[in-house]
């Protein structure tokens, strides 16, 4: 077996491979933040499994979810407990409930995708009773991801207004003044009427 020729040192193989690939070697695969986001998702809002929040999020993540209601620490912004209370409650009004993602892009340690809530009022929703009614919304979710792949803020936007139309409990946009009285006195009507048949 020949020798190295003076002067120069042979290389381990693996340093060789690697300099043949390109010259470095490939760094570690970070986690992936598409699939962690794809799978809360789907169990948290579509499957109905609140547990993936425990798996997914650390532990100070915070919820801004429009309608948080109860257990908010401000108007829209939940912990970790918060959320998953929420999730029940909208489980518990729709459903059918189904979100579902498009356009799902990453920039560092963020997501962000669109959205489309789907689901039929068969529970209490902003304040409405049952009202069996389809709703439709479109909206954002925002992700952030720490160094580990742990979630650290979750912003959902959608209109919720939009909802509260569809519901009946606001009047459609546009709507004049008279139209917005004829509506406030037939909505408060309608559901006094839910409410004495949820009660049976």
């Amino acid at each position: 077996m020949s020798e190295p020729k003076s002067g120069t040192k042979a290389e381990p193989k693996g340093e060789t491979k690697a300099k043949k690939a390109g010259g470095q070697q490939a760094a570690p695969a970070g986690p992936d933040l598409k699939a962690a986001a794809t799978e809360l998702v789907t169990r948290a809002f579509n499957k109905q499994q609140p547990g993936v929040v425990d798996e997914q999020a650390h532990a100070d993540c915070v919820f801004h979810i429009p309608g948080a209601g109860e257990g908010a620490i401000d108007k829209r912004t939940l912990d970790v407990a918060g959320f998953k209370k929420f999730l029940r409650a909208r489980y518990s009004a729709l459903p059918d409930m189904q979100l579902e993602m498009s356009d799902l892009m990453r920039d560092g340690d963020q997501l962000a995708a669109r959205t489309e809530l789907t689901g039929t009022q068969q529970g209490r929703m902003f304040g409405a009773p049952p009202t069996g009614r389809w709703i439709q919304a479109e909206g954002m979710l925002m992700f952030t991801y720490d160094a580990d792949g742990k979630l650290i803020e979750l912003r959902q936007d959608f209109d919720d207004v939009e909802v509260m139309v569809q519901l009946g409990i606001m009047a459609p946009a546009r709507t004049g003044p008279m139209g917005i009285l004829t509506h406030s006195v037939t909505s408060a009507a309608r559901f006094a009427g839910l409410r004495r048949k949820a009660r049976r």
